[in-house]
């Protein structure tokens, strides 16, 4: 497969597309750790996770994306909504379960996975992805 960045101007969107030559599913994980702020208090209760994407078909066997976290303590967090994305649209993915499980300790780092799966009849964007913290006052 094929890992690319790329800008879509109608809808003034960044993404990476992940793209494959292969008739069956080809994954690519992304990793990445997110500190947490020192002030943290808790996870937003309405959409904590929030994870923009696209796929260049409807179906979750042609493309798909889904999202994993690990928390401070390295421990998996079980997430809602995060797996199997798949839309033609540009879509905006409301994830939750962090706000329910999970240890947090300011100033500690948690990783966060997003794979990108796709046939050769498809494609998998992945866009922003944004963790809504609330905070106390500095």
């Amino acid at each position: 497969g094929q890992m690319g960045y790329a800008y879509d101007a109608t809808n003034k969107e960044n993404y990476y597309r992940w793209t494959s030559t292969k008739g069956t599913i080809q994954d690519y994980w992304t990793a990445v750790r997110v500190r947490i702020p020192d002030n943290f208090v808790s996870w937003d209760n309405v959409r904590p996770i929030q994870f923009r994407y696209r796929t260049g078909s409807a179906s979750s066997a042609t493309n798909k994306l889904s999202v994993r976290m690990l928390d401070t303590a390295g421990a998996v967090v079980a997430l809602t909504g995060a797996e199997g994305l798949a839309n033609t649209s540009w879509t905006t993915a409301t994830i939750t379960g962090p706000a329910g499980a999970g240890t947090y300790t300011p100033a500690q780092y948690i990783t966060l996975f997003i794979r990108a799966a796709t046939t050769s009849s498809g494609s998998a964007d992945a866009g922003f992805l944004n963790l809504n913290f609330e905070t106390s006052a500095p």
